[in-house]
């Protein structure tokens, strides 16, 4: 049977009603010791809301990668464009994540992810010191599909098939809200393509929905 932690609104405030009255429930605390990792649908709470409030920080960062082993991304010195990469916007939109970079000399380009079926969520005891008597969790989503399109900078290198890999951490309990993930990983592997992009999220979340 699989195990989901993704709770609705409204079953946030049916736990809230009924903690009242049994002080020592807590549907989203996590456990001593605890290691639950599972592959489980996307749920509506996380399509219609949690990934369309994650809000990214501008600034792209350069994942620890073989600068030799980098492709895919037009003609020269593949190493030197990826390390020119400073910006991303980065949009959930309709299922599909849109990544557009940019360089310090203006190449652009963009890539859509779109969202796979299931995801595979983590929530463990890390043994880090506990906030407010509650244990605090590492916890991260990692989804995996084809990417649809490569634009720009990045079309040099798309030759179908080309997957990507990301990775969403954070902190919390067994309730993913979207401020508790504070880290992401995009990784992208093709015949002809071969990088990575690491970033942040903003403190706040995003309000927008598109």
């Amino acid at each position: 049977m699989k195990t989901t932690y993704f709770l609705l609104p409204a079953l946030l405030m049916f736990v809230s009603f009924t903690s009242k009255k049994s002080p020592d429930f807590c549907a989203c605390c996590g456990e001593k010791d605890q290691y639950i990792v599972s592959q489980d649908e996307v749920t509506d709470y996380q399509k219609e809301y949690l990934f369309a409030k994650l809000n990214f920080e501008k600034k792209v960062g350069h994942c620890y990668v073989m600068t030799e082993d980098i492709t895919g991304l037009g003609k020269g010195d593949n190493s030197a464009v990826y390390a020119s990469f400073n910006s991303v916007d980065a949009q959930y939109k309709k299922n599909n994540w849109v990544f557009s970079f940019g360089t310090k000399d203006g190449k652009k380009g963009s890539l859509i992810l779109p969202l796979p079926d299931s995801v595979r969520a983590s929530h463990i005891d890390i043994h880090e010191p506990q906030q407010k008597g509650e244990i605090v969790l590492y916890k991260d989503l990692i989804f995996k599909n084809e990417v649809v399109a490569g634009t720009g900078i990045f079309s040099a290198g798309f030759s179908k098939p080309v997957f990507y890999k990301m990775v969403i951490q954070g902190r919390g309990n067994n309730c993913d809200n979207p401020e508790d993930f504070k880290h992401w990983r995009l990784d992208i592997e093709g015949e002809n393509a071969h990088y990575s992009f690491c970033g942040t999220f903003h403190a706040t979340y995003s309000i927008k929905m598109q």
